[in-house]
């Protein structure tokens, strides 16, 4: 998976460190399996493709940036 990294001051760490999150752009691959898991199990799969859009859309915005440190949230 992709990560996207900054370079940041860390309150935990008293020091700038290297955060990163994970790439938002990376779950389109994930769509394309649940459409080709949706295929193959004869339209089976779609509510959960559903559900996991759902979920996804909730949390996109919601993903920080965690120092490689010690893992604080920033």
């Amino acid at each position: 998976m992709s990560m996207l990294q900054k370079q940041a001051f860390c309150p935990s760490c008293r020091r700038p460190t290297l955060h990163q999150k994970a790439n938002a752009e990376q779950n389109k691959t994930f769509t394309t399996g649940h459409a080709i898991l949706s295929v193959f199990t004869c339209g089976l799969w779609i509510p959960i493709a559903i559900a996991w859009a759902i979920w996804h859309g909730m949390t996109l915005g919601t993903q920080k940036y965690h120092c490689t440190q010690c893992g604080h949230a920033s």
